[in-house]
């Protein structure tokens, strides 16, 4: 009897070999251990699911301040706080302190050696003494040399805003295309003022004694070079996630299948070492036991494998995200150091895609409804349930009680103490079922 157990033992671990994929017990055979590196490991993943959405939520902001800045054109309105004139008579009195102004806008002016015909005058006399420098009042370019009368001249400079401005009854020190700056000397009074005059874009003379309203256009500025740098950045973070996800559940189906392994490992060794006993046989209940465990364990793998073939859904389409994300970088923009980050993911891709493909084959794709963005269970062994050890109504009941406080004692949630109460109530079960069935076998005809 002893044999045939031994030889059915054999076979399920056979058959559950069969249905698992060669993880190696190398680095640990211990399930306890098992479990707590997983844990560590699934720790690492949700710290880096932290600082991934960190980058993600700056880098969306700042692709956020880039989309509200105006890329049209915009006109800015400001009005001066002193007129161009006074601005003007301070700066001359720089060269000749005495400058006063003489001449005023719109004033009536007969016919003398500067006209022909009497009429209104159209700018501002300033008093100067003859040779005092003339500054120029605004930045702009010298469009104009013209001769008044005898060595006078007349000096025009076009602004960049349109307004141009005569400086008139001055020698002239600069030539037409010649750039000047505001307080460049460009002539000298060669009379005793200077006439200025200011005309508008349009050519019409302006009274520029009192503030000016300053209309400015500013042209348009695109920020679209600026927003695909961040763009990419944002796809390949989000890209970043996905595969970090994919990785926590690869690891969560890898270890769960090692976990299994690695306990039916221990139970065969167990059992081996009792089956190899002289007095094996006052030991049955105990292999029993085992055998028990090796059973159930093995049925309960097959039975969570659709939960498994769910995870490998899950892979396959953060895989499959993670895939398209990458595709519209590399459509929409990628310099130095995106392209670093991209070759990174790509390696990252090429291994997780390899070991989904190992996982696909073992396990059926179990289709969910809405993709998951959390993490793999803690616990390899999730469904913990707890029962009480007194009145255990029948056998079944009894064996699914102490897989359970099996599994809570390897995963360090109960203490081994706690563990031998199931023990001994299924042992006292089994003892139970085994009088029936003798009574039963014995009352057959």
């Amino acid at each position: 009897m002893l044999k045939n157990l031994l030889i059915k033992i054999t076979l399920i671990i056979l058959i559950f070999n069969s249905l698992t994929p060669d993880f190696s017990l190398a680095n640990t055979s211990d399930p306890q251990k098992i479990q707590s590196l997983y844990k560590d490991r699934l720790e690492l993943y949700k710290k880096n699911k932290i600082k991934l959405k960190t980058n993600l939520a700056g880098a969306r902001l700042k692709f956020l301040q880039l989309s509200t800045i105006p890329d049209h054109s915009t006109k800015i309105t400001t009005t001066s706080t002193i007129s161009p004139l006074m601005d003007y008579l301070n700066l001359t009195r720089k060269y000749f302190p005495a400058a006063e102004i003489t001449g005023r806008f719109r004033e009536w002016r007969n016919i003398s050696k500067y006209r022909a015909q009497a009429g209104l005058h159209n700018g501002y006399d300033i008093y100067l003494e003859k040779g005092t420098k003339i500054p120029a009042g605004w930045p702009g370019i010298v469009t104009a040399v013209t001769p008044w009368y005898g060595e006078e001249y007349g000096i025009t400079v076009l602004s960049h805003d349109g307004k141009s401005m005569t400086y008139g009854h001055v020698k002239p020190l600069v030539v037409v295309g010649q750039r000047v700056s505001r307080d460049y000397i460009i002539a000298l009074c060669w009379s005793d003022h200077v006439d200025i005059k200011m005309k508008d874009s349009e050519g019409n003379f302006i009274d520029f004694s009192k503030p000016l309203t300053i209309i400015e256009n500013f042209p348009s500025i695109s920020y679209e070079n600026e927003k695909k740098p961040v763009r990419s950045f944002i796809l390949l973070t989000e890209a970043s996630i996905h595969l970090n996800l994919a990785e926590a559940h690869i690891d969560y189906v890898k270890t769960s299948t090692l976990y299994y392994k690695a306990i039916l490992y221990h139970l065969a060794l167990k059992q081996k070492y009792i089956g190899g006993l002289k007095d094996g046989k006052n030991y049955k209940e105990e292999f029993d036991y085992i055998t028990c465990l090796k059973e159930y364990l093995a049925e309960d793998f097959k039975r969570t494998s659709g939960e498994r073939g769910k995870e490998i859904f899950i892979i396959e389409k953060h895989i499959e995200l993670a895939t398209k994300k990458k595709k519209l970088v590399e459509e929409l923009f990628i310099n130095h150091d995106l392209k670093i980050k991209m070759q990174e993911l790509e390696e990252k891709t090429k291994k997780l895609r390899n070991d989904y493909k190992t996982l696909k084959d073992i396990y059926p794709v179990s289709h969910l409804n809405t993709l998951t963005y959390e993490f793999p269970p803690e616990y390899i062994f999730s469904e913990i349930k707890t029962k009480k050890t007194q009145n255990i109504p029948n056998l079944s009941e009894a064996q699914n009680n102490l897989i359970t406080a099996f599994n809570l004692y390897i995963q360090g949630l109960i203490p081994y103490d706690k563990l031998n109460n199931y023990k001994e109530n299924y042992r006292k079960q089994l003892m139970k079922a085994r009088i029936k069935s003798l009574k039963y076998s014995k009352s057959k005809p």
